[in-house]
């Protein structure tokens, strides 16, 4: 079976050189301010993402160049074929698959409001009055804008994840929406929690619409989470 896998894995590797933007390269884009997925740790890019494309790269037989970027223009930068690929928690959406291709799931979370632990929410009726903070360009700041058509709710948008929590610890804002898996990253450094679920996402790598690649690349996430990588990865990063 390991012969098997390995010979699959260089027929993959040979196909895929010619499918990225420069031969051999797999440009990805990343948003490098998502603890613990993407960020920087003493001016090096690490997280489970980092790890889970260079995985993929090595599979495929790619050198992988990190290109980053801010939220809002991530997938801008996948449809303008800037980079190859994107990893960065981007959510799978109807809308989204109208602009650019996604890969099987490769990590679920969800959208959650959080507050400060001393604060006491039960329904989105308790927001009245306050102002929620959310990344500019996210699906968070899909449900914060529905929420504000029939509660008296003000939304204010940030560029980045830090500076959205920024918002909280300084209140200008009362509660943000963010995902569960950065919530959970949060709580050791700030008194925050979960207040409310919004959903349950899944959590795709973005490619251009009509673009081979995405069909090496599934078979590689297939191959990670068979040969046990992905599930150590896993264990790595979220526990």
């Amino acid at each position: 079976m390991l012969t098997i896998l390995l010979f699959i894995s260089g027929c993959l590797s040979n196909s895929s050189k010619q499918l990225t933007n420069n031969e051999g390269t797999l440009t990805v884009g990343v948003v490098p301010y998502v603890v613990p997925l993407s960020y920087y740790e003493n001016g090096k890019l690490t997280g489970f993402e980092i790890d889970y494309a260079n995985y993929l790269g090595n599979k495929l037989n790619l050198k992988v160049e990190f290109v980053p970027y801010e939220f809002k223009d991530i997938l801008n930068a996948v449809e303008n074929k800037e980079v190859d690929i994107a990893i960065s928690c981007i959510t799978i959406t109807p809308e989204r698959k109208k602009r650019v291709h996604f890969s099987r799931p490769y990590l679920k979370t969800g959208s959650v409001v959080a507050v400060f632990s001393t604060e006491e929410v039960s329904d989105i009726s308790d927001f009245d009055g306050k102002k929620i903070g959310v990344l500019k360009g996210s699906v968070h700041e899909n449900y914060a804008l529905e929420f504000k058509k029939v509660r008296n709710i003000e939304v204010i948008t940030y560029n980045t994840q830090s500076s959205l929590i920024n918002g909280l610890k300084s209140n200008e804002v009362y509660a943000v929406i963010i995902d569960k898996i950065y919530l959970d990253s949060l709580k050791n450094d700030i008194p925050i929690k979960e207040a409310i679920v919004l959903d349950v996402q899944y959590i795709g790598i973005a490619s251009k619409l009509n673009t081979p690649i995405l069909e090496n690349i599934n078979q590689v996430i297939l191959e990670l989470e068979e040969d046990g990588t992905y599930k150590l990865l896993h264990e790595k990063w979220f526990q």
